[in-house]
C-alpha cells in the first residue's frame, strides 16, 4: 500500500474502533471485565489518534511517514483489534 492508502486504512480502522467503543460504552449492564476492556480501548484510542493524524499529515504532504511512527500505530491498532 502507498502511504496515502495506509493513512485511509488507519483512519477507517480508528473510526470503526471508536464507533464500537461508543456503542459498547453506552450499554447500561456492563460487567466489570467489559469495563476494564473499554478502559483499555479508550486508552489506546487516545494514544493512537494523534499518531494517525501525524501519519495522515505526512502522507497528504507527499513526505514518506517515519517508519517508527508507522510501527507504533501498527502495534497499537493490533492491540485494539485483539480486545
Amino acid at each position: 500500500m502507498t502511504p496515502k492508502e495506509k493513512a485511509v486504512w488507519m483512519m477507517d480502522l480508528y473510526n470503526g474502533q471508536f464507533n464500537d467503543y461508543k456503542i459498547q460504552a453506552a450499554k447500561p449492564d456492563l460487567t466489570e471485565e467489559q469495563k476494564v476492556i473499554l478502559r483499555k480501548k479508550k486508552e489506546i484510542l487516545t494514544e493512537v489518534y494523534p499518531l494517525i493524524k501525524l501519519y495522515v499529515g505526512y502522507a497528504d504532504s507527499g513526505v514518506l511517514p517515519p517508519a517508527d511512527t508507522e510501527a507504533v500505530i501498527m502495534r497499537l491498532t493490533n492491540e485494539l483489534l485483539s480486545l
